[in-house]
């Protein structure tokens, strides 16, 4: 993704790199793994292709970050919570602290607060 929220593909196979088709509003951010992409754009809202969500997620409009994990999708929100989306449904999860920053892997999920890192098995 360049300074103008414009997002490329690159393909291993041919090495050849593309534009991706133009999404309604300005992305801020990307993320992907196996057969899911997510574009959180700058309204906070996030789109998706794949596997766990294709179209726009309702009910978020405050995202500022994602993670697609195994079998669902990690969100950071601008107040610092975090919700995860999983089998069509949003949800808040409970944490003690506020979120700076995630991320993950297929099944672990990392939160990061401003005292320490903790992290999270399914």
């Amino acid at each position: 993704m360049n300074e103008f929220g414009i997002i490329y593909e690159w393909n291993s196979e041919t090495l050849a790199v593309k534009e991706i088709e133009r999404k309604s509003s300005k992305i801020i951010d990307i993320s992907a793994k196996n057969n899911q992409r997510l574009y959180i754009t700058s309204r906070g809202t996030i789109l998706g292709e794949g596997d766990i969500l294709n179209g726009e997620m309702q009910g978020m409009q405050d995202a500022v970050k994602a993670e697609v994990l195994q079998d669902r999708i990690l969100i950071l929100k601008s107040d610092g919570t975090v919700c995860e989306y999983v089998n069509g449904m949003l949800q808040n999860k409970v944490l003690k602290e506020r979120v700076i920053d995630i991320s993950g892997n297929m099944t672990n999920a990392l939160y990061q607060t401003v005292r320490r890192k903790n992290i999270c098995n399914r």
